[in-house]
């Protein structure tokens, strides 16, 4: 199996009210287990990979329940170095905050320090003005961001 049908894989997996929670972390198991057979990953698959999961977050309720298989999946992508993930995850927080991204940040701040962490928490305030004019996010999600700027 290739990058290619993986990601198609994803683009067409869609959560309704009928799913189950357990559906969506096999689904998202399965395509660990795909992407680790695939071996390494260069720059640019790893760009897709991460274009392609931000994407279901985005087409997607924003309220939809954190699955940590895809928590899992999408913080293992970049791994050790994180620069392709932490871009991607700072841009979708400030353009489209959702409570998996929201959680996702919080997690990636909890391993910040100095001025990186800094950076971040002006990411989180700006997550947090946005969220203050929806209604659509929970309280939780604030507690996370309000947390971090602390």
């Amino acid at each position: 199996m290739d990058l290619a049908v993986i990601l198609s894989q994803i683009n067409n997996f869609r959560v309704h009210s009928e799913i189950k929670d357990y559906n969506i972390s096999d689904f998202f198991d399965a395509v660990m287990e795909k992407i680790d057979k695939l071996k390494k990953l260069n720059h640019s698959e790893k760009e897709q990979l991460l274009d392609t999961l931000f994407a279901f977050l985005n087409n997607h309720n924003p309220e939809l329940e954190e699955d940590f298989s895809f928590i899992h999946l999408i913080e293992s992508i970049d791994k050790p170095n994180y620069t392709i993930y932490s871009k991607k995850l700072l841009e979708n927080n400030i353009k489209r905050p959702s409570l998996t991204s929201v959680l996702l940040l919080n997690r990636y701040i909890n391993s910040l320090h100095g001025k990186a962490w800094g950076k971040a928490v002006v990411v989180v305030r700006k997550v947090v003005e946005n969220i203050k004019k929806t209604t659509f996010m929970t309280e939780d999600t604030l507690n996370y961001c309000e947390y971090q700027i602390k």
